[in-house]
């Protein structure tokens, strides 16, 4: 393991930033912590970095307990969501920095930010300042200079929150291929899902200060652990569950509900179609149950021709896969 923590809890007055929380990463691993605003994910990526102490717990790194190691001593590179660039230095010295600090002889020091640019792709920036780059190549500079030291561990904390959506793709894209690269040991801190999925190796889920699932990203959407889970990755339509002693309710995404023209077999259920947008690959069409119960299904452009469906018509859904979770869940 390259670190564990161990049933952290933190504090802020009355609020429980964590509560309990334990999680190993492996070596060379890429996590996402993912959640909402609140749910304690920077928290615990400021304890890992040793910019915030536990209340309670400990934090081990390569099986030696850092639970009271000064941040600089802890061998971790930190990426922030604002890039934090030394406006008044160059794209080279701020990518310098940190070797400097440590008093790296200028030998190893220009060629090692050489190597940086060139693998963040801004081989021809070195003499730059940062005022004169985009968003984008500003994150990557912060990238190479959170690298330069070799650090044992980097931690990146929403470092794509401040760029647009085609800026955002094109860095995860870039920030996957880096950690194949360098397979430095790496937590991601997001609330965007897309991030997180299309990075992590594992995304260790938090809500209310505690780790609500932890697994590889396919597994974790696939089979949530809860109906909270299910819910805050991604849309969720309530569908009847037939065959219970009582009237019942799973969960179904929309693209797991097929639509028909004719009925077919339980669990088919009748609706009809209020809204349709077809902008996309796939077309949203908007479902009206009886009792004003409303339901999403997703369908392709093919499917969707063949059905023909319009504002007011009858279709039948049925649900290729229902979740139902347990009342304590």
């Amino acid at each position: 393991m390259t670190f564990e923590v161990r049933d952290l809890s933190k504090r802020f007055g009355t609020y429980a930033a964590l509560d309990s929380v334990s999680l190993r990463i492996a070596r060379g691993e890429l996590v996402a912590l993912l959640g909402p605003s609140g749910c304690g994910k920077t928290t615990l990526l400021r304890i890992l970095a040793g910019l915030e102490m536990a209340d309670a717990g400990t934090v081990h790194f390569e099986g030696a307990d850092v639970t009271h190691t000064p941040a600089a001593a802890r061998g971790v590179g930190l990426v922030f969501q604002h890039y934090a660039l030394f406006e008044h230095m160059t794209v080279f010295e701020n990518v310098a920095f940190g070797l400097r600090v440590r008093r790296q002889p200028k030998s190893k020091i220009v060629p090692r930010v050489k190597e940086l640019l060139a693998r963040v792709r801004l081989e021809g920036y070195a003499d730059r300042a940062p005022s004169q780059l985009s968003g984008g190549q500003r994150q990557r500079v912060a990238l190479a200079r959170a690298l330069a030291s070799e650090p044992r561990v980097l931690l990146l904390d929403e470092p794509f929150g401040a760029l647009d959506a085609r800026v955002r793709q094109e860095l995860r894209v870039w920030l996957r291929h880096i950690h194949d690269e360098t397979h430095v040991t790496t937590v991601l801190v997001t609330h965007d899902r897309e991030d997180a999925f299309d990075l992590a190796d594992r995304v260790a889920i938090m809500n209310g200060g505690r780790l609500e699932q932890v697994g590889p990203p396919a597994e974790v959407f696939r089979r949530p652990a809860t109906e909270w889970v299910m819910r805050f990755l991604g849309d969720v339509n309530e569908v009847p569950v037939h065959g219970a002693p009582t009237p019942a309710f799973g969960y179904a995404r929309p693209h797991e509900l097929d639509l028909s023209r004719l009925p077919s077999e339980p669990p088919s259920f009748g609706a009809r179609v209020r809204r349709v947008q077809s902008a996309g690959a796939l077309v949203r069409v908007e479902l009206e149950l009886d009792g004003n119960r409303s339901l999403v299904a997703e369908v392709d452009e093919g499917r969707f021709e063949t059905l023909a469906l319009r504002r007011g018509d009858s279709v039948f859904v049925s649900p290729r896969h229902v979740r139902v979770f347990d009342a304590q869940a």
